[in-house]
């Protein structure tokens, strides 16, 4: 791990490799493996290497999450949603964890379901400028009445300042 932390993405993973070839389901070798193969633009062997890990230790909510975001990557929408439902059971509080959910719900045209899975991360961490935004932009496509938009708490939704990130999303919010 050091080597990675370092930077020397090449010599830890050949390092990796060493480690798993002597222990195919070492844990922490299919993880830092994963990473390193993400780092260098190969997720389709990092989903493997993070599907294998996840088998293996399913209640490891980093290792779900990460698998999670490869998915995405991939586009593999149903696969993602299905592993960041999966972390999200085991620690539903995890606000990047709900914004991703919810960034795939979008990409799936799921867009009710992506504006509650924004609010559920907003209630736990409400300056959440990417949080704000997703909503935002569910909000916009979707069918959601403006009865129904709930207010963010700590957001002029209907202020249109537009100086910041999160002002923008507030009042796009408002539709």
């Amino acid at each position: 791990m050091a080597l990675h932390k370092a930077g020397r993405v090449d010599e830890a993973e050949t390092l990796y490799r060493a480690v798993l070839s002597r222990h195919p389901l070492k844990p922490d070798a299919l993880d830092f493996l994963g990473l390193a193969c993400t780092q260098k633009g190969r997720p389709g062997e990092a989903a493997r290497l993070f599907g294998q890990l996840v088998k293996l230790s399913p209640r490891h909510t980093t290792a779900q999450f990460t698998y999670a975001r490869v998915l995405q990557d991939l586009g593999r929408l149903d696969e993602a949603l299905a592993v960041y439902n999966r972390c999200l059971a085991i620690k539903g509080d995890w606000p990047e964890a709900l914004v991703n959910r919810g960034n795939v719900l979008s990409r799936l045209r799921r867009l009710e379901e992506a504006v509650e899975s924004c609010d559920r991360a907003l209630e736990r961490r409400p300056d959440q400028p990417v949080a704000l935004d997703n909503r935002a932009t569910a909000l916009r496509g979707s069918r959601v009445s403006a009865r129904r938009r709930k207010p963010i708490v700590g957001c002029s939704p209907c202020r249109p300042t537009g100086l910041t990130r999160r002002a923008g999303a507030c009042t796009r919010s408002c539709g």
